[in-house]
């Protein structure tokens, strides 16, 4: 009988084998999806265990918090809490920045980095009880009015955690009512598109922006 072709010590197979220990316990907590593509290359075993990171900011691992935004005197303060370095975190920084570029004469951006314990209790206080969030004019709980086919109008109570489930349709409604009660009546002042297209596109940017200083400090 023949003998069976050596396998080359680069081929998926190979690897699979000298994985697999690694892999049967990560498949626990992934889906095969991600083990099959550690074994074929295709992912690094880093990204699969980072699970609920973004794998896009897995190398923003140690980030520091953005500058905050808009005039002082803002009369509309939105605070954005999260954890500076932590890769969880990073895509609530890039909301932040984008939301700075909405009405930086009256929306105020404060980033809260909630590893500081003295912001830490402010995080408890605020009781948003998630591991990041955001805060307006000291509120995280809000009323949202919307038409409802059946009712014609549904009165929805949203909490500004990262998994309770709001969108930005919402948030341009909580931040419109904020503004008209501080801003005597006058509200955000464009339309929903616009307003999503600005965070949007102030998110890009400060993403685009922090790649290229990594890639600038790896080139060093």
């Amino acid at each position: 009988m023949d003998a069976a072709p050596s396998r080359k010590p680069g081929s998926p197979l190979r690897k699979a084998a000298i994985l697999l220990p690694v892999l049967i316990i990560v498949a626990v907590a992934v889906n095969w999806s991600s083990v099959v593509g550690v074994a074929k290359g295709e992912k690094t075993l880093k990204g699969v265990l980072y699970g609920m990171a973004n794998e896009g900011s897995i190398e923003f691992i140690g980030w520091k918090l953005p500058d905050d935004a808009g005039a002082e005197d803002a009369k509309v303060l939105v605070e954005i809490f999260v954890t500076a370095g932590d890769p969880c975190h990073i895509d609530s920084a890039f909301l932040g920045y984008g939301l700075g570029k909405v009405d930086p004469k009256r929306i105020r951006i404060e980033f809260r980095d909630t590893s500081i314990p003295s912001v830490r209790t402010r995080f408890n206080e605020l009781k948003i009880g998630c591991e990041q969030g955001m805060a307006v004019n000291g509120k995280t709980k809000f009323k949202v009015t919307r038409d409802d086919p059946e009712t014609g109008q549904k009165e929805e109570t949203h909490y500004l955690t990262r998994d309770a489930g709001y969108n930005f349709t919402d948030f341009y409604a909580i931040l419109d009512g904020e503004l008209q009660e501080v801003y005597d009546g006058e509200g955000i002042g464009m339309s929903f598109e616009e307003f999503d297209n600005r965070i949007k596109a102030g998110s890009k940017y400060y993403r685009d922006l922090m790649e290229q200083k990594l890639k600038d400090k790896e080139g060093t």
